[in-house]
């Protein structure tokens, strides 16, 4: 990673962070403070929000290693050691709230019995712990260095490879919400088609007569 001086498309970037930022704690906000979306599924796009904040301070890690003369060795190691995480990560969440709509579809009784808030942020931990510990192993195993500040093209590989399949996947668990809920709608389409309301007219009565007289 080389140090270079501040140029246009860096300071857009700066621009974009910020406002992305404002975004990500601003969908946090609504869905803590709005006791309404207390369900799992809200709690999966929280999820979504906070890693992409950690993609945003990903890229601002970035921007201090290449500008910054004091800090740049600092910066550069902690940019190589979460390098490909934010993006791992994101794919990751996605990938799990595509299981839970169509768990919440297609096994609707089971879901609403045993999925809960609770049972959401443990999985939602548990997955950013295992993702986390699996992409930076090379570096705490002993396996790469970060001092280099260099990026090793075979573990970029690995996680890439990694990345497509989970897209694949949720891709995958899309169109099989799509297709369900096809099915669902054409096995039973009067749950779905709203009753039309007819409203019929006396014409024995005025709107100038006065309440209970009935016009002869």
């Amino acid at each position: 990673m080389n140090r270079r001086r501040m140029s246009s498309p860096q300071s857009v970037r700066i621009v974009v962070i910020a406002i992305g930022t404002l975004i990500n704690f601003f969908i946090a906000l609504v869905i803590g403070f709005s006791r309404q979306l207390h369900y799992p599924r809200h709690l999966y796009w929280v999820a979504i929000s906070m890693v992409n904040q950690f993609c945003l301070i990903q890229a601002v890690i970035e921007i201090v290693a290449i500008l910054s003369h004091t800090h740049y060795k600092v910066a550069c190691q902690i940019f190589v050691l979460n390098a490909g995480v934010p993006y791992t990560m994101t794919l990751s969440f996605l990938t799990l709230t595509a299981l839970d709509r169509y768990l919440a579809i297609a096994r609707y009784e089971w879901y609403t019995k045993k999925v809960s808030n609770r049972t959401t942020i443990f999985l939602l931990s548990f997955v950013f712990i295992v993702t986390y510990i699996v992409i930076t192993s090379p570096f705490w195993t002993g396996i790469k260095n970060i001092k280099n500040c260099a990026i090793n093209l075979n573990h970029v590989h690995a996680y890439l490879i990694y990345d497509l399949l989970l897209g694949i996947l949720c891709i995958t668990l899309h169109t099989m919400i799509y297709i369900r809920s096809r099915k669902i709608i054409d096995e039973r389409p009067e749950k779905f088609l709203r009753t039309s309301i007819a409203f019929q007219f006396d014409p024995t009565h005025s709107i100038n007569d006065p309440p209970g007289k009935t016009r002869l």
